[in-house]
């Protein structure tokens, strides 16, 4: 091959594993699977399990990682890998499935399903249910669309 051409052709390959490189955004690197000690995953777990036995209770993290023996950084870590979102968002969208539930298949009033999924008052648990689902309780059991229950907003009532 004719040296120059050569030079060339190399400075193309060079241009083309910079382009490849410069693709690969934080995101996808972020998107690689973590590593965690089996230890770590089954204090999660137990804390998923307490958390979820306990819709009507409110856990902080600061109160779970020290009940539990486990770093806040690696909790929140492993929490999110092991089950798709951040701990709060995933409680939150778990209470809203809980409520959904309760709306389609009970006659609680909506004062008391917001007291069985730990909120204070109606008025703070509608703007949760608003935020999550988009409408309120109340337009919600006077609608006709019922929302599935399995895949909601990611995560499974038990």
């Amino acid at each position: 091959m004719d040296p120059k051409v050569e030079k060339y052709y190399l400075k193309l390959k060079i241009l083309e594993l910079l382009l490849l490189i410069r693709m690969v955004t934080p995101e996808e690197e972020k998107a690689q699977k973590k590593y965690f000690r089996q230890q770590d995953y089954d204090k999660v777990r137990a804390i998923y399990q307490e958390v979820i036995a306990h819709p009507d209770k409110r856990f902080s993290i600061s109160e779970l990682v020290l009940k539990y023996g486990i770093g806040q950084t690696t909790f929140q870590s492993c929490f999110n890998e092991i089950y798709g979102k951040p701990y709060y968002t995933f409680v939150k969208h778990y209470k809203m499935h809980k409520a959904i539930h309760y709306i389609e298949e009970t006659e609680y009033s909506i004062a008391e399903i917001a007291g069985m999924l730990g909120y204070d008052n109606a008025s703070k648990f509608a703007s949760a249910f608003r935020s999550v689902v988009g409408c309120s309780p109340r337009e919600y059991r006077k609608s006709s669309e019922r929302m599935e229950h399995l895949p909601l907003f990611g995560v499974e009532i038990q």
